[in-house]
């Protein structure tokens, strides 16, 4: 039987890095008038700090807002990624020591 309340961290931490990348794109498609697409894809190069460059911000209270949500988003991503790490590696461990 499978114990979906162990699974319960990373759906709320996967549900969490989906609405952030959702709400940028949409501010972002909002301020800047681009495309969905082309929001989300500034949205996911910026929270992944890749920043090609080739859209960039050109309104003064995006580049605020964008400021912002970097500050804000990469550190969350990243706290998000060593969640998810933590639970595999507590859940290995665990499947580990029922083997011995």
């Amino acid at each position: 039987m499978i114990n979906y309340s162990k699974y319960e961290p990373i759906r709320a931490i996967l549900l969490f890095v989906i609405i952030m990348i959702v709400g940028g794109t949409l501010i972002f498609m909002e301020l800047e008038h681009w495309s969905f697409l082309d929001a989300l894809y500034f949205t996911v190069s910026t929270v992944t700090t890749v920043g090609y460059g080739d859209f960039v911000a050109t309104q003064p209270a995006t580049k605020l807002i964008a400021i912002i949500y970097m500050l804000l988003s990469v550190p969350l991503l990243l706290i998000s990624v060593g969640v998810i790490a933590d639970s595999v590696y507590h859940e290995r461990e665990k499947n580990s020591n029922k083997t011995k």
